[in-house]
């Protein structure tokens, strides 16, 4: 979650419930026009615990809870941005006031303008690594990931991206400096309320999500 400073001074909204209370923090919202993400912040802002998130998506008309939820903020929202240079300009040039962000775009858009940004309740993705099936050098193939996921290499990455690392040995190398360790969203004081994303609950359930986020979006 990123706002701008200058529209809410010290009294910006901390948490997703928050981010929903249009009243007690009025201002142009945006949101990324995806299901993916949207659907889990907008279960937090409802009260369910990040631990919970994925239990309700998966049970019986959580799906239809989350989106009902989106459809609240709905009227509030004044972009739904499709890329993450949109997200950071719109905040840096002042059309909204409050929006969804990765976190390497909120950090840029707190360089470019007024413009912070937290971790709370965040939701971290992941990446992967794969070799593929009936490749000819798997052995030297895993190899290389072993050596480009140390604990120390790892470490070293954050030192030209803001996105924290897996490896959570990279915590305890020393090698990252004290000032960046508040910019990761992987770091210990970060990660304790974010949520994770499940593959497995998209790749099971995504295209549904997405039509029926884009079908709330063009009601």
């Amino acid at each position: 979650m990123a706002w701008n400073t200058e529209t809410f001074g010290e009294n910006a909204p901390k948490t997703w419930a928050e981010f929903w209370d249009t009243e007690a923090f009025p201002g142009r919202r945006a949101l990324r026009a995806n299901a993916q993400d949207s659907l889990e912040i907008a279960l937090l802002s409802d009260g369910v615990a990040p631990d919970e998130v994925y239990d309700v998506l998966s049970s019986e008309g959580g799906l239809d809870r989350a989106i009902a939820r989106l459809a609240e903020l709905k009227p509030d929202v004044a972009i739904w941005w499709t890329s993450g240079a949109q997200s950071t300009q719109i905040l840096a040039d002042g059309e909204v006031d409050l929006v969804v962000a990765w976190n390497g775009r909120a950090a840029a858009a707190k360089e470019q303008g007024p413009a912070d940004y937290t971790f709370k309740g965040s939701i971290v993705g992941t990446d992967c690594l794969a070799v593929p099936a009936g490749s000819e050098n798997v052995e030297d193939a895993m190899r290389l990931i072993a050596g480009m996921t140390t604990a120390e290499r790892e470490a070293k990455l954050t030192d030209y991206i803001l996105y924290g690392p897996m490896n959570e040995g990279a915590y305890e190398t020393g090698l990252i400096p004290e000032d960046r360790l508040p910019l990761l969203a992987t770091a210990p004081e970060n990660a304790g309320t974010s949520v994770y994303s499940d593959p497995s609950w998209w790749v099971e359930n995504g295209e549904a999500a997405q039509i029926a986020f884009d079908e709330m979006i063009n009601r």
